[in-house]
């Protein structure tokens, strides 16, 4: 129930910050160094990948996080890439969750990846949302919900 008030909290502030911002949003309050505060900006695409890209920032951080969103048979993975983290989020017609990142996919070592990610918050984000999201829900429900993803021992590495 608590993670069903917060999907629909979250989707209503997705909703009114799409309808105000093209590429770049933040939530929460600036002077804050909560993890509840964040800014997502697009990336421009330097390349002649078709590919979206954006950073997640966390309460002004220095460390960015990228958001690469990618396509395919319908199903839309937003791979999510830290210095010592990654994990995949997918929106398909079962719904949004977070997925542990493929060993084949990922750049950092598995031993440092077991360690960051707490596996039953994992579990627990297997299904955030009953139905496909767009890219600007997606984007926020990333953020409020990747810091629960992260052991409480490495946090840091998010602000």
């Amino acid at each position: 129930m608590k993670n069903l008030k917060q999907y629909f909290a979250i989707t209503i502030m997705a909703l009114v910050i799409s309808l105000f911002s093209n590429t770049t949003f933040a939530i929460g309050n600036e002077n804050s160094n909560d993890l509840n505060d964040f800014k997502i900006t697009a990336v421009e695409n330097m390349g002649t990948s078709h590919t979206d890209v954006w950073n997640l920032e966390y309460s002004n951080s220095a460390n960015s996080i990228k958001i690469v969103k990618s396509v395919e048979k319908g199903v839309t993975q937003y791979i999510v890439r830290g210095k010592f983290l990654e994990v995949r989020y997918v929106s398909s017609k079962k719904g949004f969750g977070a997925r542990l990142i493929k060993n084949s996919e990922a750049h950092v070592p598995s031993a440092i990846r077991d360690n960051v990610i707490n596996l039953a918050a994992v579990k627990q984000q297997r299904i955030i949302s009953s139905e496909p999201v767009d890219d600007q829900t997606a984007l926020s429900l990333i953020a409020a919900y990747l810091p629960e993803l992260v052991n409480n021992n490495y946090k840091h590495i998010l602000q």
